[in-house]
């Protein structure tokens, strides 16, 4: 499993004062989790962009927190500002590797649809991640699924009918339909 690396400062700044931080170019964030006391911390927006963009929710990141042994930490409900679409704050969460963990990871639809392509039908995705179960080092970064099998305006893909490997459980309902 590929893990992307991230570098962070501690920070002494809290409240409305981390303005000062978004103008120096650092994001701040908080760290927390098992065995990790919370902790405020300020990444530099470039490489938390980049980091993000590459691990998102699914992937586990080695955080090395003022050049200290690296922890394995997620993602976790990143804030964006609502006009510009900038980070303003993050929390990552620390796991312990051998302790399940629930998340979410998106859904990726590929192929096409004879329905759509074919009978000109509309596709419709009515979820675009699922909520998986899994030992933090079996976690894939997201599930595609092939929307080829939509023949007909009756077809529908189940959450059942996506492939997961074993190591991974899916728990969302079974009978939810993802697309249609």
């Amino acid at each position: 499993m590929e893990t992307v690396a991230l570098a962070a400062q501690s920070r002494e700044v809290t409240g409305k004062k981390v303005r000062v931080l978004r103008q120096k170019g650092e994001i701040p964030g908080v760290v927390y989790g098992h065995g990790v006391k919370p902790a405020p911390i300020a990444v530099e927006k470039v490489a938390l962009k980049k980091a993000y963009a590459k691990a998102g929710s699914g992937t586990l990141v080695d955080l090395s927190i003022d050049k200290q042994e690296p922890l394995k930490v997620l993602f976790h409900e990143p804030q964006s500002h609502y006009l510009t679409g900038e980070p303003i704050h993050f929390d990552l969460y620390a796991v312990k590797m051998d302790e399940e963990i629930e998340t979410t990871i998106p859904i990726v639809f590929v192929g096409i649809a004879p329905a759509v392509d074919e009978l000109e039908g509309n596709f419709i995705a009515n979820k675009d991640e699922l909520t998986i179960r899994c030992l933090p080092a079996n976690l894939i970064p997201n599930v595609e699924v092939d929307i080829s099998i939509l023949k007909t305006f009756d077809d529908q893909i189940r959450v059942t009918d996506v492939k997961l490997p074993s190591s991974v459980q899916v728990t969302d309902e079974p009978e939810d339909v993802i697309a249609l």
